[in-house]
């Protein structure tokens, strides 16, 4: 028997009772439109099956690490602070050595010609950045002076984590939340995902005739979702027992969050 739709191999296999439930759906469409809807399906079920999580699930782990540990980064910057502001004199050496070391220096001005100066008559080897440093308190200020401020803004939460309209914060899979996901507790699961974003484009089908889509577009409740086609679908793809209904989980998710959009699977 030739293969449905030209389908062989893994696919054909995986997505047998899926691609007879579709034909049930969608027989009295042309062959090529089937074809057409069919293999952007498929196209997005292979890519929630490799899709990987881990990335933004990290970030915002790191996100939400970052946020709780922010108050003692703080504290110890104001510590170190107070060190530096009340011994200037004593903390110089360590701040100059450790401007030396570490390439990264305060730029000082008319200290910073004075030490150039010093390296010569000493018969030192310049190295770049050795004009913008010199002895003094004042690196032991200037070091105070910048720790105030990093202590302050940390203080403030004025973090990547929490300031930044980073993707990652509101991404979960396929879908843009409209509120930052970092500590919510439970988020959908892989199937309740792919059975949202199924739903949006054959909804899509329905309503417009055609399932592109940018990123970033809400969900419209306009069109036929044509649940037991979706979740045949979603079991197929992710290999969820057979004859699971996900429109509950789904259509759950989609009230909860009116504001959801699609962003699709693949990564730019």
């Amino acid at each position: 028997m030739k293969p449905a739709y030209g389908l062989i191999g893994e696919i054909a296999e995986r997505y047998k009772i899926s691609i007879d439930a579709f034909d049930k759906e969608f027989g009295g469409l042309p062959t090529s439109d089937r074809v057409e809807i069919l293999y952007m399906i498929l196209h997005h079920c292979e890519a929630a099956r490799t899709f990987d999580w881990t990335a933004d699930n990290e970030n915002r782990r790191d996100d939400s690490a970052a946020l709780t540990d922010r108050k003692a980064a703080a504290a110890s910057a104001r510590k170190l602070e107070r060190f530096c502001r009340i011994y200037p004199d004593q903390a110089m050496v360590a701040v100059m050595a450790a401007q030396w070391e570490s390439g990264v220096y305060l730029r000082v001005g008319d200290e910073a010609r004075r030490l150039a100066k010093h390296i010569a008559d000493l018969g030192g080897e310049a190295r770049e950045g050795d004009d913008l440093v010199g002895f003094g308190a004042g690196q032991s200020i200037r070091l105070a002076k910048l720790l105030t401020a990093l202590a302050d803004q940390l203080d403030a939460g004025y973090l990547l984590a929490k300031a930044g309209p980073m993707l990652h914060r509101f991404r979960h899979g396929p879908l843009l939340f409209a509120k930052p996901i970092d500590r919510r507790a439970k988020l959908p699961e892989p199937p309740t995902c792919l059975a949202i974003f199924l739903s949006f484009l054959l909804r899509r089908h329905d309503a417009i005739g055609q399932m592109g889509y940018s990123a970033g577009e809400p969900i419209s409740t306009e069109g036929r979702p044509r649940w037991p086609l979706v979740s045949q679908f979603v079991n197929d793809a992710l290999g969820v027992s057979s004859g699971q209904d996900h429109r509950r989980s789904a259509s759950s998710e989609i009230s909860r969050n009116p504001d959801l959009q699609i962003c699709g699977y693949h990564r730019d």
